[in-house]
C-alpha cells in the first residue's frame, strides 16, 4: 500500500470466482470521485458478477479479447473484443464471460456523485458500445493506476478519461439514432412497391443477413414484418380518405392477391377492409 496525504492505493488479487488484478484509488479530500478501482480480468470460464439496484458503483469495462454478455434490468446484450460497456449506478446488472471463449478486460469501478448526472446529460442509459478510440483510454487508466507516485492531478486525469469514454458512447448513440432513422426511411420507401431485401441491404452497405439481424435487434421485428405493418397503416388511410376500390388499394400496396390482402388486414386490425371503410369513412 502506498499512501500520501491525498491518496490511498491498494493492490490485490482475487482468485475466486475469477482471476483479477486490481488497484484501488481512494482519495482523501474534495475530488471528482469517492473511489476508483482499476483492474484487469484474465480469461476465466467461470467469471461472472451481479449487483442489485442498490449499488452505487458505475462500471466501465473494455473487452480486450474473448466474449461474454451483460444484463441491465434483465435485458441482455453481447460484448466481444473491441467493445466496451457502461453499467450505471442504481441499476441492477450482471455480466458473465463466455465459457468457451472467456474474455480478458480492463475495467473501472467508479463511485462519484456527479456520474449519474453526467450519464443522464449525455443520454447514456447503459449498455454495450464500440469505438476505436476507447482502447487507449482504458490503457491509460490502467497505467495511471499502476503509478508509484500518485497525486491530486491523477484524480482529475482519471475523471477526464472517464468523461472521454462517456462522450465516445454518446457519439455512438447519436450515430445509431441516425442509422435507425435511415433504416426506417428505407423500409418506408417500399410501402408502395415490392420489398427487395438485397437492394435494401446494399443501400445500408451491409449483407442481407446482417441488415435483417440489425433491424430486428433495433426494433424487435424483421424488416418484412415492419413493412407489412406500414402497408396496413397506409391501407387504413386509403380506405378512409379515398373511394379507391379495395382491389386497387391492394395492388397499389403491391399485394396483388385481394383475398390475401383482406385476410392480412383482418389479422392486423380485427376487421375486413370493407367493414373498416364503413366504420371509418367520413
Amino acid at each position: 500500500m502506498n499512501i500520501d496525504k491525498n491518496i490511498e492505493k491498494k493492490e490485490y488479487q482475487v482468485k475466486y470466482p475469477q482471476k483479477e488484478r486490481a488497484y484501488a484509488i481512494i482519495p482523501h479530500g474534495a475530488v471528482p470521485f469517492e473511489s476508483a478501482v482499476v483492474g484487469i480480468t484474465y480469461p476465466s470460464a467461470d467469471y461472472e458478477m451481479s449487483r442489485s439496484e442498490k449499488h452505487r458503483v458505475c462500471v466501465f469495462e473494455y473487452v480486450m479479447s474473448g466474449e461474454g454478455e451483460i444484463f441491465i434490468d434483465g435485458k441482455r446484450q453481447s460484448a466481444t473484443a473491441g467493445d466496451f460497456y457502461i453499467l450505471p449506478a442504481g441499476k441492477a446488472h450482471a455480466y458473465r464471460s463466455s465459457h468457451d471463449n472467456p474474455w480478458e478486460k480492463i475495467w473501472v469501478n467508479y463511485v462519484s456523485e456527479y456520474m449519474p448526472t453526467l450519464l443522464g446529460a449525455y443520454g447514456i442509459k447503459g449498455g454495450v458500445y464500440h469505438s476505436d478510440k476507447v482502447a487507449r483510454y482504458f490503457e491509460e487508466l490502467s497505467q495511471l493506476a499502476k503509478e508509484n507516485i500518485l497525486g491530486n492531478d491523477t484524480f482529475f486525469r482519471i475523471a477526464d478519461i472517464l468523461y472521454k469514454i462517456v462522450k465516445a458512447a454518446a457519439i455512438q448513440n447519436e450515430k445509431a439514432d441516425e442509422d435507425n432513422l435511415e433504416m426506417k426511411r428505407l423500409i418506408a420507401s417500399y410501402i408502395y412497391k415490392k420489398l427487395n431485401l438485397d437492394e435494401f441491404a446494399n443501400m445500408l452497405n451491409m449483407s442481407k443477413t446482417n441488415a435483417i439481424r440489425l433491424y430486428k435487434k433495433r426494433y424487435g421485428i424483421t424488416p418484412y414484418e415492419d413493412l407489412i405493418n406500414m402497408k396496413i397503416e397506409a391501407a387504413k388511410t386509403l380506405l378512409t380518405d379515398t373511394t379507391l376500390p379495395i382491389k386497387e388499394i391492394s395492388e397499389k400496396l403491391c399485394i396483388y392477391d385481394e383475398h390475401y390482402f383482406s385476410s392480412l388486414f383482418l389479422s392486423k386490425t380485427g376487421k375486413r377492409p370493407s367493414i373498416y371503410r364503413k366504420g371509418n369513412s367520413m
